[in-house]
């Protein structure tokens, strides 16, 4: 039986409602990740800030030497602490506060949204338990967050990879992207040079 049936997924939401079935969307995304990338990995807990008490809404944590608010972020990975397994905690409602409520009907972009932060914090266990590495580890979360969401994304939505190959050989061929950077060049010329003659 596959490590990714075993770990429990627990919803704590307060005055919240998810934009759409989350837990299963983790799930999958779960099912995705390497048994042996999973080992040590207790739990995953979907939650919001007005469910976070005590210590869990006043704590601080640490990104890139700067000391954040815990409730205000993304999602957290707490490593093993004794005889406590390793978890990760997911703040729905702040992955999802800015993000446009049109595109939350797309599976694909609310998905890429969420598998964002999942697989960061899951790159923080990989870095912990599996593939230590001396670098910053954030870069190094932000490493296997790449690998765990092309995974997903190859499995879950493989039947978009080949209008994404005809996209790359049309931009090969044609140069739409060099074609969009000098437009947005020349407008920025144009707009500097209206500047300038009309202080």
């Amino acid at each position: 039986m596959s490590k990714a049936s075993n770990i429990p997924i627990y919803e704590q939401y307060e005055n919240y409602e998810p934009p759409f079935n989350v837990k299963r969307a983790i799930e999958l995304m779960v099912g995705t990740v390497p048994d042996k990338y999973l080992t040590g990995l207790g739990s995953i807990v979907l939650t919001c800030e007005d469910a976070l008490t005590g210590k869990r809404a006043r704590g601080m944590t640490w990104s890139r030497g700067k000391k954040v608010s815990a409730a205000k972020a993304r999602g957290l990975y707490h490593p093993e602490w004794g005889s406590n397994p390793a978890w990760i905690e997911l703040h729905v409602d702040s992955i999802f506060q800015r993000y446009p409520r049109y595109l939350l009907r797309l599976k694909l972009t609310r998905e890429l949204e969420l598998g964002s932060t999942f697989f960061h914090e899951l790159g923080h266990h990989i870095h912990a338990q599996y593939r230590p590495e001396f670098k910053e580890k954030e870069d190094v979360a932000d490493t296997w967050k790449r690998k765990g969401q092309n995974t997903y994304l190859r499995k879950r939505f493989w039947y978009l990879f080949p209008l994404v190959a005809v996209i790359r050989s049309a931009d090969e061929l044609f140069d739409f992207q060099g074609y969009l950077r000098n437009r947005i060049k020349k407008k920025r010329a144009a707009a500097a040079t209206q500047s300038d003659t009309h202080p």
